[in-house]
């Protein structure tokens, strides 16, 4: 129990740290050669993950710009390897006030524990399939 605690913790810095808009904060969660599929992207190893986020504002906000809710968290430890399945939302307030969810997926997560510290070794982030209806 107490290594899918620590992998949540992970999957929760994360969160917090990307709507801080904290994205150095964000790097030690991945392992140095991690995969992040997203956005039809595949970045490559922490420089290739930081790329891929905007520059850091300087000074950070005070508040989050945005808010990840996770939930659903499936989380199975094979000894130093984890799997991990987590639902997310994504929440902003628009320029006139509301908040509103703008996007919701599910991460697909491998994790590795690297120096007894759990790390993102290769993350997917699906967002929710598009209604076909009319």
């Amino acid at each position: 129990m107490e290594d899918e605690w620590r992998i949540r913790n992970v999957l929760e810095l994360y969160c917090r740290h990307l709507d801080d808009c904290d994205y150095e904060a964000l790097l030690p969660l991945f392992a140095p050669d991690a995969v992040f599929l997203t956005m039809g992207q595949e970045l490559k190893g922490r420089a290739g993950i930081r790329a891929f986020f905007p520059e850091t504002p300087e000074p950070l906000p005070p508040r989050p710009v945005s808010q990840h809710l996770l939930s659903n968290f499936v989380i199975e430890v094979d000894g130093d390897t984890a799997t991990a399945e987590t639902d997310w939302c994504l929440t902003r307030r628009s320029a006139d006030g509301p908040t509103a969810i703008i996007l919701a997926g599910r991460y697909r997560d491998r994790f590795a524990r690297i120096d007894g510290t759990w790390m993102i070794a290769h993350r997917q982030a699906i967002a929710l399939a598009r209604s076909t209806e009319k």
